[in-house]
């Protein structure tokens, strides 16, 4: 039988030679490149929210996982939210349920820690999706020319920043995920590595009566890469921009406005779906136009899943948030194929919107019929059921209900979150 546990030191050039064949793209594939792989991931290992596990088949390492344990925001509650990344697989150990397995483990064990959702950036989406991880909000890829970002902010208040101004920047993006459903808080470590791995970016900041109210760290990326000697063709890609008001943005927007003369693209990753609203022009620069007249302005993609845990702890961390002005005695039947201990029935009643939990045999109005990825996504706001009830991925025993229950699980923002992992 496969046995899973933590990942003792001795075993980690292992898994680094078993992360070089399971991600190929990293180039790791001399043993001095492992050899320093491991001593990388030993280093990750001593961190005090970040945990290797490994899946061992006759003793042997067939496969690994890292866990991490964030902080999440979920609709003003700091809630404890599993993150898993770097799940890598032995090549001889493929097609095994090597993956499924540790991906259980990884639910299971946020689950019994009393974490209401799990967290992971997926390598295939419809993957993860199978054992019950809905997607969270697409980010937009932007590729602006600097002349098109408004000019008109103040950079009166910006000020250069280096690794000495972690603590302020960690409190300035801790109070941004204040207000922000599914931002993960910020802590030393993360940030540490934050400066380390973009030694060679910009780090500005917007800073007022003493207090940091939003930065910007971006670096400038050669445009021509296969004109090594051209230095006049320059790209400007943002790395974070965290702002708590509008004034910061505009005055953010200003500077990378000013770039105008040496930059021919700013790229921005964003959570945003209506900044082409923020700039003069939003065309991107592929000049792609399609039928009859639709001009690209940005790519979009999906990263960052959630997953439902546990959905009757849920409704108890939500007992004090307001669903809306809704009162209604709902039976919730979420599918969940992976974790069967979730796949029973409950009934929550909602008065004018605070949700009590009830016994399953309670009387009822409605019922909602769905999977756990599309509840996960629907409850932090990816997604909204009437969207669901359109496309059949929702259910309802009677549809008169089915505007009530849009607006009982209506969120006015979708999740964010700026945390790689």
């Amino acid at each position: 039988m496969p046995e899973i546990k933590k990942i003792p030191k001795k075993d980690f050039l292992q898994y680094a030679e078993i992360a070089s064949g399971a991600f190929p793209g990293m180039g790791m594939n001399t043993q001095e490149q492992i050899k320093e792989l491991a001593k990388g991931l030993i280093e990750r290992s001593e961190s005090t929210r970040s945990t290797f596990y490994g899946l061992y088949k006759n003793k042997k390492l067939a496969g690994g996982i890292l866990l991490h344990d964030f902080q999440m925001n979920l609709f003003g509650n700091k809630v404890l939210c599993g993150g898993g990344g770097f799940l890598v697989v032995d090549l001889l150990h493929k097609k095994e349920h090597v993956a499924r397995d540790l991906c259980k483990f990884f639910m299971q064990h946020y689950r019994k820690q009393g974490a209401e959702f799990a967290s992971l950036y997926p390598f295939r989406p419809d993957f993860y999706r199978m054992m019950g991880a809905g997607y969270g909000a697409k980010t937009s890829v932007y590729r602006i020319h600097p002349k098109n970002f408004p000019s008109a902010g103040s950079k009166k208040h910006i000020t250069k920043l280096t690794p000495k101004d972690r603590v302020k920047i960690q409190q300035c993006f801790d109070s941004y995920a204040d207000t922000k459903t599914g931002m993960f808080y910020d802590f030393k470590e993360h940030r540490e590595g934050f400066f380390k791995h973009n030694k060679d970016s910009k780090f500005y900041g917007y800073e007022k009566d003493g207090k940091l109210l939003g930065y910007l760290v971006f670096k400038f990326v050669k445009q021509r890469t296969d004109s090594p000697d051209d230095f006049l063709h320059n790209e400007i890609h943002i790395t974070e921009m965290v702002y708590l008001n509008n004034n910061v943005l505009s005055a953010f927007l200003a500077l990378l406005h000013t770039q105008k003369d040496q930059v021919e693209v700013v790229q921005y990753i964003t959570h945003d779906e209506n900044f082409h609203f923020a700039v003069r022009d939003p065309r991107n620069d592929t000049g792609n136009i399609l039928s009859p007249v639709y001009h690209e302005t940005n790519h979009q993609t999906v990263g960052i899943m959630f997953r439902l845990l546990n959905p009757k702890l849920l409704f108890m961390t939500l007992q004090n948030h307001s669903f809306g002005d809704i009162t209604i005695q709902l039976k919730l039947e979420i599918k969940d194929t992976f974790l069967k201990e979730n796949d029973k029935p409950i009934v929550v009643y909602f008065d004018n919107g605070l949700p009590t939990l009830k016994s399953s045999s309670s009387k009822t109005d409605v019922t909602l019929r769905l999977n756990t990825a599309d509840f996960s996504s629907m409850l932090l706001g990816a997604i909204d059921l009437k969207t669901l009830h359109k496309y059949k991925l929702a259910n309802l025993s009677s549809e008169k209900h089915l505007d009530s229950l849009h607006r009982l699980f209506y969120c006015e923002e979708k999740p964010v979150c700026l945390t790689q992992f």
